[in-house]
């Protein structure tokens, strides 16, 4: 009954559309034609391999048979597909952007100094954790199963979304709109904790959720209740463990710098010291 599923790539062209205009601009951009690009600079080897690595999994994420799992039998199936989106390839889009690139679309903002401005970061939690909820956590969610137009606004927002998600902690012109290291530390804390609410909300729910995957034909064996704890524990488990990672090295970085600026500093004393 279920055969087509493992075969059935997407051809949906709104979302080739998209995947084509993204892979041809940057390219565009980053290969022999970047220099008549005015202030933009072409980008290296490795934030070209970064870029197009994350494009490849958004084409498979999108129109694998990944896609067809997740709107007919598992809703774990999607809710990988939306972490993909949202903790694996929007970092990678972003970090194959240039800091040429970043400062040509920055520097019409005004001086936003060091780390930018708080408000700038709250709007993109906000945003990310609104957008994700507005999606999953109403009716919204099993319209989109059944309408390809609502389908593809839901992936093409939670990618952009996701993207602004990381841009306090990945975007590369860092002076003027990254967060400072101890910052960092608390919006990791912060910034998904509405997300991570609903993933427990998954995992201990009485009943399913959504109509569709209660009454959708049971491959393998897995019931109904299962795929929504695994969904909720795809969720939840990696993006807290991405994130533990991510503060240990933010901290031990900051403590990094704060040695060598106070190591200047002594030196700096020192020299000031008269002799003898």
């Amino acid at each position: 009954m279920l055969a087509h599923i493992w075969t059935a790539w997407s051809g949906d062209p709104a979302i080739w559309l998209v995947l084509v205009g993204i892979g041809g601009a940057y390219a565009l951009c980053a290969g022999p034609f970047a220099a008549r690009v005015g202030a933009w600079e072409r980008a290296s080897r490795r934030e070209q391999v970064a870029f197009w690595s994350g494009w490849v999994l958004l084409a498979l994420t999108l129109v694998s048979p990944l896609d067809a799992l997740g709107r007919e039998v598992w809703f774990s199936a999607h809710m990988l597909q939306v972490m993909l989106l949202n903790s694996l390839i929007a970092p990678l889009l972003l970090l194959g952007l240039p800091e040429g690139w970043v400062r040509a679309v920055t520097r019409r903002s005004g001086p936003l100094g060091e780390g930018g401005t708080l408000l700038l970061w709250a709007v993109a939690a906000v945003l990310f954790n609104g957008v994700f909820l507005f999606w999953h956590a109403s009716a919204v969610y099993e319209v989109g199963l059944r309408n390809e137009a609502v389908r593809d606004s839901a992936s093409l927002t939670l990618l952009l979304t996701g993207a602004l998600r990381w841009w306090p902690l990945l975007t590369p012109n860092w002076r003027r709109s990254r967060l400072v290291q101890p910052g960092q530390i608390i919006y990791i804390l912060l910034e998904s904790l509405p997300v991570d609410i609903f993933a427990i909300v998954l995992i201990f729910a009485p009943a399913p959720l959504y109509a569709t995957y209660a009454h959708a034909p049971r491959l393998w064996g897995i019931p109904a209740m299962l795929d929504q704890q695994l969904a909720g524990c795809i969720a939840l488990i990696p993006g807290t463990f991405v994130d533990i990672v991510l503060m240990s090295i933010i901290f031990f970085a900051w403590l990094r710098r704060v040695d060598r600026e106070q190591e200047a500093e002594d030196e700096r004393l020192a020299a000031l010291k008269p002799h003898g």
